[in-house]
């Protein structure tokens, strides 16, 4: 997250501007001092990096590597720049004083020595505004470093910070801006900013259960870049792999240098001879024998008695609920998020619950496709809405944990072991919870053991939870005569 943006918010931009210099920048390897008792480059060797890392807050320091990705301010003439050595040590230096004629000479690879105090920033170490460098012969560029196997290992990537990497297999998460609007990148860090206006860019990807918000910071990766457009390109759902910089705002937050989508989240526009269209499912009658063809966002654990499983489809139009599939566990081991299916059974109204029952057939086909849930906070409570969204993937919003009541109990608790609290903690019971809206409306959710049984991660957030807790969920919508909601993920706010 670029910091002049956070400083205006923390209402100090008097204060960030006056660092700025405005005034003629130095020519290339004068002993112009920009920081007060900042050691030239040329009076002393370059620290090792354990030393750079063993100096204190604020101390002077001076190392020597090669620059691997800048950022050049032209108006203000200053360049930020991650810097690595040849033996393993990692930089950034923010602001350094540039001038025309240095500018003119900086490409990755750039051979730097820079001097300057050691600062920090929302757990990113750098050497701060202000530093200065010289530019020494050679040249040299890094193979980044894959760290796909250490992203749920924070203590391992702080250790990495402001190397090259490269991690492979992520996948694009939906973002939402401040208003609420879900999508799979945001202009600006909120989503206040727009095509066309050089906006960074921000997005979520998660890997093995950790997840994360990378970046293509525009004075770096300007709009029009490959990198920005690969951004601009990409689908909630979609696999890819990226190289970038290992930069940390308050954890990984890396800036981003190339992307390459592995597996693209596109669902088939046209349907195969026989199989309905959502909107032709949506118009059979209770008992008709139906065919779809969906992509798997959810589905139940595998019942090893009755060979069967149930989940939830969605396709480019709409979503369904498949319940009872009969099938074979090989093949439901097979199906992941995304995959594609085709089926056939009964439609039903179970509760008001449109639901394809009695599959006999299940057949798995090539396709990958994640349906981008859709932010209703606020229409809780205008059950004509949610009913159009019966068996879809929505979420919910910025809601606090109100308290349960079991029936003829005044007790509050913050969850329910079922819903009328008649079970206990090692039953395998659902668990229920009622949430509000900033707006006062109240809903109550749970967590599904078919789905999530107890013990798994979702179970244990929900049974940790307390009355008051702020919290957003991802949920499927049911139908029990009135909208139910099936989490699927929980985050509490911080």
């Amino acid at each position: 997250m670029k910091k002049l943006l956070l400083l205006i918010l923390a209402f100090v931009l008097v204060f960030a501007m006056a660092a700025c210099s405005s005034g003629p920048a130095p020519a290339n390897n004068t002993n112009t001092d920009n920081s007060s008792n900042t050691i030239r480059p040329e009076d002393v060797s370059a620290m090792s990096y354990a030393e750079y890392i063993a100096a204190g807050e604020g101390a002077n320091v001076v190392i020597e590597g090669y620059v691997q990705k800048y950022a050049l301010n032209r108006d203000f003439h200053n360049v930020s720049m991650f810097i690595q050595d040849e033996n393993g040590g990692s930089y950034y230096a923010y602001r350094a004083v540039c001038s025309d004629e240095q500018a003119a000479k900086l490409v990755e690879g750039t051979h730097v020595k820079v001097s300057g105090k050691k600062a920090s920033w929302s757990g990113e170490i750098e050497i701060g505004e202000g530093c200065i460098f010289y530019i020494l012969e050679g040249n040299k560029v890094f193979v980044a470093v894959d760290i796909s196997g250490k992203l749920a290992d924070l203590q391992a990537l702080e250790k990495m910070m402001n190397q090259k990497i490269s991690a492979k297999e992520l996948l694009v998460e939906y973002s939402t801006s401040s208003e609420g609007k879900v999508s799979a990148f945001l202009y600006n860090w909120d989503g206040s900013g727009a095509a066309g206006s050089n906006n960074d860019l921000y997005f979520n990807i998660s890997h093995g259960g950790a997840g994360f918000t990378f970046c293509v910071e525009s004075d770096e990766d300007p709009e029009g870049t490959g990198t920005y457009d690969a951004v601009t390109g990409l689908h909630f759902g979609d696999i890819i792999d990226l190289e970038g910089m290992l930069y940390w705002y308050n954890g990984p937050n890396v800036h981003v240098n190339r992307i390459n989508v592995v597996k693209a989240s596109k669902a088939d526009a046209l349907k195969s001879e026989g199989v309905l269209t959502y909107t032709q499912y949506t118009e059979c009658a209770d008992e008709a024998e139906v065919t779809v063809e969906g992509y798997v966002q959810g589905r139940t654990v595998y019942d090893e008695e009755q060979h069967s499983f149930s989940m939830f489809l969605a396709d480019a139009d709409g979503a369904y609920y498949a319940y009872g599939v009969n099938a074979s566990k090989e093949d439901y081991d097979k199906l992941t998020y995304g995959t594609k299916v085709k089926l056939s059974g009964i439609k039903i109204f179970g509760n008001g619950l449109p639901l394809i029952s009695k599959v006999e057939t299940m057949e798995i086909l090539e396709g990958y496709y994640i349906a981008m849930p859709e932010n209703i906070t606020d229409k809780i409570g205008d059950n004509d809405a949610l009913y159009k969204m019966t068996a879809g993937k929505v979420l919910l919003r910025d809601l606090k944990v109100a308290a349960s009541k079991a029936p003829d109990s005044d007790t509050e608790y913050a969850f329910l072991y079922n819903w009328d609290g008649s079970g206990k903690a090692g039953e395998n019971c659902d668990v229920y919870f009622t949430v509000e809206t900033a707006g006062g409306k109240s809903c109550t959710v749970y967590v599904d053991t078919d789905e999530f049984p107890e013990g798994s991660d979702l179970y244990k957030a929900v049974t940790q939870l307390s009355i008051g807790d702020e919290i957003n969920l991802e949920s499927f919508v049911f139908w029990n005569e009135d909208p139910e909601f099936h989490v699927q993920k929980l985050s509490v706010k911080k």
